[in-house]
């Protein structure tokens, strides 16, 4: 019997944005405002994008990446604190084969004028030949993809 590959490992990045804590959260919160960063760029382009955001709700993203390959991202929202906080977990698949099922936090907290985001991500990798440092990468390109989005 082959035994299936399983990675875990946790990151956290934290970024620092001029914007207001609820200017921050309505970029996650809202449908329009959330495709804008989350769906789109450097060679991702976006198939589809929901948005539920609430507690219980979900987030459906599916496109296609520079190389070709289909991913869809497939969210369940746990916990949300309006200005402050969100819990999530979801899960990633690569041309229809699972990929790896993340726990995320995104904390938003005052800072000066404007917001400090810690985003902590606990992953479970499900393909081996991907390390963290991909996923890293992948979520602060994100984090970036919201700077613009808040005009920074």
């Amino acid at each position: 019997m082959t035994r299936a590959f399983l990675s875990h490992d946790r990151f956290v990045l934290t970024r620092a944005y001029r914007a207001t804590p609820a200017r921050v959260f309505a970029a996650f919160a809202d449908p329009d405002a959330k495709k804008s960063w989350f769906a789109c760029g450097d060679g991702f382009d976006s198939i589809t994008h929901e948005l539920d955001f609430r507690v219980g709700g979900f987030e459906r993203t599916a496109g296609v990446n520079g190389r070709g390959w289909r991913f869809t991202n497939d969210c369940l929202y746990h916990d949300i604190v309006e200005n402050e906080r969100m819990i999530f977990s979801y899960h990633m698949t690569i041309n229809g084969e699972p990929f790896s099922v993340s726990m995320t936090s995104v904390v938003i907290a005052p800072e000066g004028a404007g917001a400090r985001v810690t985003f902590a991500e606990d992953i479970y990798l499900l393909v081996d030949g991907f390390a963290i440092a991909d996923r890293i990468e992948g979520s602060e390109l994100l984090l970036s993809n919201l700077a613009k989005a808040l005009g920074e």
